[in-house]
């Protein structure tokens, strides 16, 4: 706690004494804190343990503060582009959303209006999210920590980055890249926010579409919904295409963030990293195949 008391005092958001009530939330990657005081509530965010190896923390201070007209982010107050501590208000009525809450239809609908209006309104900014240049990034990271990967990983990446690399989608746009369930706020007033752009960057954006839906485990049909409503019209062939090839990557480089992070346990070591690198693992391997199955035979007839 003493953290936190540092971090209001320092920066005149409030005294110890005017403290009322610290509360530690969820989170993977950071440690966050809901800090109430006498007459404002905030949420500090404490990077976690050595995750500077993996993310630049002054890039998403450019992000965050470029993201502050189109109010999708928590509001901020501030963020230091060293430490990477970041403080926004408390959103009334938070209610954190799930898997299953973000499969409900007319939820589906404000989420992909949501990434519609970020793709679209927000301003370009000079930080660029490259899966070349993130698998290199994490690959570096894993050889000097000495994390474990499968014995048949560079096989599978190969035949992933072959596929990948086939992508006709050159548009870049600001996106988030990590939309979990859990970085979905709802309001009190039924309005939704997007929190934790600790990995956004301009990218491909088929790719935050194809992360929501294998988060949240969408169906066919909600993925047809969540495209139809994005695209404001019934996705075509090579949309479908787009969309799939997205999720390779997505499996491919959060496979790779869980072997890393099996070796920052002391952070966080209740949790299995290990296991769910593993597991994104095998499901690149699985929608690797369906792909093969679906676009590469069609291509070929």
């Amino acid at each position: 706690m003493k953290e936190i008391y540092n971090v209001m005092e320092m920066n005149d958001l409030s005294t110890k004494m005017n403290i009322l009530d610290i509360s530690r939330i969820g989170g993977l990657t950071n440690r966050n804190f809901v800090v109430k005081t006498i007459d404002q509530v905030f949420v500090v965010r404490l990077p976690g343990f050595e995750t500077d190896k993996i993310i630049n923390r002054s890039d998403e201070g450019v992000i965050v503060r470029a993201l502050e007209h189109l109010k999708i982010d928590a509001p901020l107050v501030l963020f230091d582009d060293v430490s990477g501590i970041k403080v926004s208000k408390y959103i009334e009525g938070a209610e954190t959303m799930n898997a299953a809450k973000l499969r409900d239809k007319k939820t589906v609908i404000q989420v992909a209006n949501l990434m519609k209006n970020l793709h679209t309104e927000a301003d370009k900014v000079d930080v660029l999210f490259d899966i070349n240049e993130m698998l290199s990034l994490y690959e570096k990271a894993i050889s000097d920590s000495n994390a474990r990967t499968p014995e048949n990983y560079y096989t599978i990446r190969e035949q992933a980055l072959n596929i990948i690399n086939t992508s006709k989608c050159d548009k870049r746009v600001l996106s988030h890249n990590d939309p979990l369930p859990e970085n979905f706020i709802l309001d009190s007033d039924n309005r939704l926010f997007l929190v934790d752009w600790e990995y956004a960057g301009m990218n491909n954006p088929y790719w935050d579409l194809a992360d929501i839906s294998i988060e949240a485990d969408y169906s066919d049909d909600l993925d047809m919904i969540l495209l139809s409503t994005y695209l404001e019209k019934e996705p075509e062939l090579e949309d479908l295409r787009e969309f799939e090839l997205n999720k390779l990557s997505i499996d491919l480089l959060w496979s790779l963030w869980g072997f890393i992070r099996e070796t920052q346990e002391s952070d966080n070591s209740t949790n299995d990293f290990y296991q769910y690198g593993i597991e994104r693992f095998n499901c690149l391997v699985d929608n690797l195949r369906k792909f093969q199955e679906k676009y590469i035979i069609e291509e070929n007839n």
